[in-house]
């Protein structure tokens, strides 16, 4: 192939990929079946399996089977994207509100898909900036290499920041993980989320 032929392939594919993955996002949002939908019916590794080291919030490394035992409400969230992730951090504090804090068996997960582990100060500010609080909660940051086998094992579509024109585009997901690491339930489309409903799935049967 020519090398300007090359590059000019190169560089329809990629705008064809950021064109699908906006579309899907819209899609995800706007509540209809999205391009994504197909593929989650595939065998996904368990969650608390995953390798890789994760930053939380207070500096600590830990390791996803630190949450063994515990039902999981796991999500995907940019740092600085104001679409579709403020609309998923009010959905887990809605559930959070909701849920039964007698039996304390369930944690929120939100894990930035972002580099962060050089300053984990920045998930304290976040923390603060969505007003999360409680025992129930981890912000969790780590490398890209690690954040790539999550996402590829969760058909999860991301961006590294760095990548020039960057734009907020992503995978909406909510995932409900059981004590053995077993995607249990997900939510893709967003306009689809009834906390209520959700709680009380998560209170009687999940």
């Amino acid at each position: 192939m020519i090398p300007g032929k090359r590059y000019l392939f190169f560089f329809a594919a990629g705008f064809l990929l950021i064109i699908a993955a906006g579309y899907s996002t819209y899609l995800s949002i706007a509540g209809e079946e999205d391009i994504w939908s197909a593929i989650t019916r595939y065998r996904r590794d368990n969650f608390y399996e995953i390798p890789g080291k994760w930053m939380n919030d207070q500096g600590d490394f830990i390791s996803l089977s630190s949450f063994r035992g515990k039902k999981t409400v796991v999500s995907l969230v940019y740092l600085d994207c104001s679409a579709s992730c403020p609309l998923i951090i009010q959905h887990l504090k809605r559930l959070d509100k909701d849920t039964d804090h007698k039996s304390n068996s369930y944690r929120f997960v939100v894990i930035l898909l972002e580099d962060l582990t050089e300053n984990p100060a920045i998930m304290a500010e976040y923390k603060k900036r969505y007003s999360i609080d409680g025992e129930r909660w981890s912000i969790l940051t780590s490398d890209y290499s690690t954040l790539d086998r999550l996402t590829g094992s969760y058909r999860i579509f991301y961006q590294v920041k760095e990548n020039l024109n960057f734009q907020f585009v992503h995978t909406n997901m909510i995932a409900f993980v059981d004590e053995e690491g077993n995607i249990k339930r997900e939510i893709r489309n967003l306009s689809q989320f009834n906390s209520k409903k959700i709680a009380e799935w998560m209170n009687n049967e999940f």
